[in-house]
């Protein structure tokens, strides 16, 4: 049987997209689509991708077909998605997740369903059966409170990345079916190199690297990446790691984002998740958000700013001091609500 991709309404042959036998479209997103799969089944040698920003400035990266081969056979080992199953593609494709999962169906042989990328991709999917789908938290977040909870848990296997996990998030994955992963990757590893089990069993905090990529990490703690594919040595990101071996590590935050408060370095990403964990717990809801602003004293004070009233006093104070087990971080914070 000739494999196929499904278009928002549309479905073609993997033959029909190589011959450009597809009719024009007014959407950016499917004009993307057919372009790239157009060009990966004609056997295009030299692709770009547009990079976030993650390593530095944006700009276009150029990856060969070897390059883009050889990062999906390592997800393929690690992820085990066959020819002939179905994965789910709805990311958008005009940038590199997006295009890094039409790629993986083209090459492995998967039936693709492509969809627009919006907040809850599975909404108008009915009874379909996928095997394979990558989403972003926020499509996530929709998932989790919505009907479609129940495809969402027939899905053989879930990557979810892009951005960080909220612990809210992570609390109601630890326990569904079949497998989710949060990935680590940036468009100047062609998407993940490393992945971190979210549900049981073999649920974990830790990301353990894809076959044959090792990593390290440099004098800021800041997590470095080789790949055997890619010929300029090590790439150096800003993502700060506990690295616990050659191939594993822990995500603490972005260097980036530092607070330096009276000579100790905080990562605010941090001070989020243990604020996160006590709202949580208390039934409290609201956005926030930890900062750094100029002080006097310290250089700068941490702040935690949120969207909601909280009018308690003491329970302003109790947060801080849970938060921040430090003296000088705890006569260093202030909260501010609006």
């Amino acid at each position: 049987m000739l494999n196929w991709l499904r278009l928002n309404d549309k479905q073609f042959t993997f033959d029909e997209l190589r011959l450009g036998q597809f009719p024009k479209s007014d959407s950016d997103f499917e004009i993307a689509t057919l372009r790239f799969c157009n060009d990966w089944l004609s056997d295009k040698r030299e692709f770009e991708f547009q990079s976030s920003g993650s390593t530095g400035s944006v700009r276009k990266i150029p990856f060969t077909r070897k390059q883009i081969i050889s990062s999906i056979e390592r997800s393929q080992k690690a992820l085990n998605f066959k020819r002939g199953e179905t994965a789910l593609v709805c990311l958008d494709t005009r940038y590199v997740a997006g295009l890094m999962m039409l790629a993986r169906c083209l090459h492995s042989g998967m039936n693709c369903i492509v969809v627009d990328p919006t907040v809850n991709p599975l909404e108008k999917l009915g009874g379909v059966t996928l095997h394979f789908a990558a989403f972003v938290p926020y499509q996530i977040q929709a998932i989790l409170n919505s009907p479609d909870l129940e495809l969402f848990n027939r899905i053989q296997t879930k990557i979810i990345g892009g951005a960080p996990i909220n612990q809210n998030i992570k609390t109601k994955l630890k326990h569904l079916p079949n497998s989710i992963y949060a990935t680590y990757g940036m468009t100047e590893t062609l998407t993940h190199i490393a992945l971190q089990k979210l549900n049981q069993p073999g649920r974990s905090e830790v990301f353990h690297a894809l076959e044959g990529i090792s990593v390290d990490s440099d004098e800021r703690s800041c997590l470095k990446i080789r790949i055997p594919s890619f010929q300029e040595g090590e790439i150096v990101t800003n993502d700060v790691v506990e690295l616990l071996g050659s191939n594993q590590f822990i995500w603490k935050g972005r260097f980036d984002n530092i607070i330096n408060s009276g000579g100790i370095k905080v990562n605010p990403e941090k001070i989020e998740s243990a604020v996160e964990k006590i709202t949580n717990d208390l039934s409290i809801k609201m956005n926030f958000m930890a900062a750094g602003i100029d002080d006097v004293k310290l250089g700068q004070k941490i702040i935690l700013i949120s969207d909601a009233q909280v009018s308690d006093t003491q329970q302003k104070k109790n947060t801080g001091y849970t938060c921040f087990s430090s003296h000088s971080l705890r006569n260093a914070a202030q909260f501010y609500s609006g």
